[in-house]
């Protein structure tokens, strides 16, 4: 059943207890109410808002391919639509001639931002926020592609990618210890991203060309940028872990606000480390393992062990003299992600 059975709200029902439209036996008889009928509903799930809803079908396939009809809710409520001025979501009500019946307001339009509506935090109107109840973010700039971002429902997560032409779409997620950015920069790049409780984000590589770039500060300087090649999973957070089942490893900068190199390490498979900037002009390393770890930093360069920590001065970006590079080139999963120039004892990403 949708709505109340107090007055002067509108219901209506089928004629079978709780059957696939979610709805009570007939037998309702006020005003505007609906007896023996569909309501072609979808199952219960995050809609946005804190709490799970019953989406109502717009037409055949929309929101969803298994929408045979319209739900006869949309427009059907109370004509002055009585508080409240949301629905269970927060969406404003009405979003068409007149309320909808229960608490779910159906889109009139298709908003157009991109975001599907389950994870889109405002459904009706044209927006950059999504939420899955676990993963949140922003789009924050798209760049000129068409973007799209997607409920992952196992694991919980969201999907973002790019279609089209542009430059740069850029996209800020879990917030909760300050958020991480996640770029795309070519037609057909796929990242999938995750948020912990703690506020890091993990992030898999679904398609990537060469490289998606993943950025904590999100701007400013100096921060941490990971470089992931298709297929590869890392986490980047506080600290940065290299997901065990990654083929190859990837390469960690150091940037500062113009997204200079002042430094780099690779981490392999399994490895993680942690990058913290007591200041504005150091950065410590340590090493939590396995294995040992090279950092270059300028011209500071460390082997170190698992459990063993640096600090490093940053005293600016790395200028390479061609006279004195010495190319050496990086292969992630079968793809060329970057040449790697090294010039004793600094490391540099071409």
């Amino acid at each position: 059943m949708l709505g109340s059975l107090s007055r002067p709200l509108a219901n209506f029902s089928t004629d079978v207890w709780c059957d696939a439209d979610h709805v009570v036996n007939g037998g309702l008889g006020g005003p505007g109410d609906i007896n023996n009928t569909p309501a072609h509903l979808l199952p219960l799930a995050y809609n946005g808002g804190p709490t799970k809803t019953h989406a109502l079908c717009t037409g055949v396939g929309q929101p969803d391919p298994s929408c045979l009809d319209d739900s006869p809710a949309i427009d059907a409520g109370s004509p002055d639509c009585l508080p409240p001025a949301t629905d269970q979501r927060g969406v404003d009500r009405p979003e068409g001639a007149a309320c909808d019946i229960g608490a779910f307001e159906a889109c009139e339009v298709l908003d157009g931002d991109g975001i599907a509506d389950p994870i889109d935090t405002q459904p009706c109107v044209f927006s950059n926020a999504y939420s899955d109840g676990t993963t949140s973010g922003t789009v924050t700039g798209t760049g000129g592609w068409l973007v799209q971002v997607q409920d992952l429902p196992q694991p919980v997560g969201v999907q973002a990618s790019i279609s089209g032409a542009g430059t740069l779409a850029t996209f800020l997620s879990c917030g909760a210890s300050g958020p991480e950015r996640v770029s795309l920069d070519a037609s057909g790049e796929t990242a999938n991203i995750t948020c912990s409780a703690a506020g890091s984000m993990t992030v898999t590589a679904q398609v990537a060309t060469p490289l998606i770039q993943l950025r904590k500060p999100p701007t400013g300087g100096p921060s941490t940028v990971v470089n992931l090649g298709q297929g590869q999973t890392a986490t980047i957070g506080s600290p940065i872990v290299a997901h065990p089942n990654n083929v190859g490893s990837f390469l960690v900068q150091v940037v500062d606000e113009n997204d200079n190199q002042l430094g780099s390490f690779l981490l392999d498979p399994g490895q993680t480390a942690d990058v913290n900037f007591p200041t504005e002009a150091t950065v410590t390393v340590t090493n939590l393992g396995p294995g040992d770890l090279t950092v270059v930093i300028g011209a500071q360069v460390a082997v170190l062990a698992p459990g063993q920590s640096e600090s490093f001065s940053l005293s600016g970006p790395i200028v390479p003299t061609v006279s004195e590079w010495g190319l050496v080139v990086m292969t992630l999963i079968g793809l060329t992600a970057g040449t790697v120039i090294y010039r004793r004892p600094q490391l540099f990403l071409a």
